[in-house]
């Protein structure tokens, strides 16, 4: 009797592992695979990007795959992963380009199979007009005009030549929306010296300006040293990094526009498994001062961590 007791037990116990076994089997052969190729292992943007993926990825249940060259111009490598990605058959591919058009032929090639592509930031240059998610510049441009006073009349914008080509559509917004009564300068090719600033600065102030814009970190950080010849002149990046936050914080810079890279990775995983976005996770930009730069909804903007 003891004997077919504990048969019955091992029975049940046994019919129960089975059926989750099953239950856990069924669960996977409905998991999307979804591989996040991004452009480089480290850096304050790509660890953003990968957080808001594996957020998204735990929330949903997705089985998701990181790749990344070790550094942001290997084009080379990250067309070796883009194809690694494309051979394992996944379901869908978020992929951050390097250069995109380096990687089109490979883009196009996955048209005619069953594995969704969604860019990330960019898809200028491909005429086939590939799904991408990122920030709109433009509307940055228009937050910018419109928080601009009737006392403002002359804005100095600063750039370096390497600053990126996407930030122009902030300065054709801005001239568009200001019109002829506000004088716009640009200044292109900026020292990051220090000193070298000083003294350009200096010759700005006198000839006369209200407000500078910065389009890239090494001409936001020029005018943050010259805080004291600048005034009360206000300073507006459109950038981050952990020497802006601290210049945000000390005063030398009023307000920095940054896109919100979690984001991307978030909303990028959910389009591609077909999930509404989720409207408090999906904004693709915040406007960072003094005031907010340590509220907790954009801690994570701003101080990215790589999380397991």
């Amino acid at each position: 009797m003891r004997n077919k007791l504990i048969l019955l037990v091992l029975a049940i116990i046994f019919a129960g592992f089975s059926i989750s076994i099953g239950q856990n089997m069924k669960a996977k052969s409905n998991e999307k695979t979804i591989y996040l190729i991004n452009r480089s292992k480290y850096g304050y943007e790509h660890n953003a990007i990968v957080n808001g993926a594996k957020s998204a990825a735990k929330e949903y249940g997705v089985d998701l795959h990181v790749l990344a060259p070790d550094f942001e111009k290997d084009v080379n490598t990250q067309k070796l992963l883009l194809e690694e990605a494309i051979s394992s058959q996944a379901d869908g591919i978020l992929i951050y380009p390097i250069d995109a058009l380096e990687i089109v032929n490979e883009l196009n090639d996955l048209k005619n199979t069953n594995t969704k592509i969604l860019l990330i930031n960019d898809n200028t240059g491909l005429e086939s007009g590939f799904d991408y998610v990122g920030v709109n510049y433009k509307e940055i441009g228009e937050e910018i005009a419109a928080s601009i006073g009737d006392d403002v009349k002359n804005i100095n914008i600063y750039r370096s030549r390497d600053s990126s080509i996407k930030y122009h559509n902030i300065i054709k917004t801005l001239e568009n929306a200001l019109g002829d009564d506000v004088n716009i300068n640009m200044y292109l090719d900026m020292s990051s010296e220090s000193q070298i600033y000083s003294g350009i600065i200096k010759k700005h102030v006198e000839k006369g300006f209200d407000m500078a814009i910065c389009l890239d970190e090494k001409s936001l950080l020029g005018l943050a040293n010259c805080r004291d010849i600048l005034g009360d002149i206000r300073v507006v990046g459109i950038n981050n990094s952990m020497e802006i936050i601290k210049n945000i914080d000390n005063g030398n810079i009023d307000e920095v526009y940054v896109a919100n890279h979690f984001s991307y990775g978030y909303v990028g995983i959910l389009e591609l498994i077909n999930k509404e976005k989720i409207n408090n996770k999906s904004d693709t930009y915040y406007k960072i001062n003094k005031e907010n730069i340590f509220d907790e909804n954009i801690e994570k903007i701003i101080f990215p961590l790589v999380q397991s």
